[in-house]
């Protein structure tokens, strides 16, 4: 098989693709939270600065959970086991 010049393009624009459709679910909730706001009546900064601390909660325990993982070796019940001892903690 050889390996022609428009062959060689393929994999960046797949990962171009690839990309793009891994960022449209978090934009998306982005664009929602954000209509949701504009659009709420009772509106407290107090309310969304709570939402705001645990949605980056979540984010930095699914970060580390994912190092963890990634580092540690773990047969895949040993990482179930893991994930669910740490969150039934939290």
């Amino acid at each position: 098989m050889t390996l022609r010049l428009s062959d060689s393009r393929r994999p960046a624009r797949l990962y171009a693709r690839t990309h793009a459709r891994m960022l449209s679910p978090p934009a998306g909730v982005l664009v929602g939270a954000i209509a949701y706001t504009y659009n709420d009546i009772f509106f407290s900064p107090r309310g969304y600065v709570w939402v705001g601390l645990w949605y980056a909660l979540c984010v930095v325990d699914s970060v580390i959970m994912k190092h963890v993982a990634d580092t540690v070796p773990m047969t895949t019940w040993s990482r179930t086991y893991y994930n669910v001892r740490v969150h039934a903690v939290l």
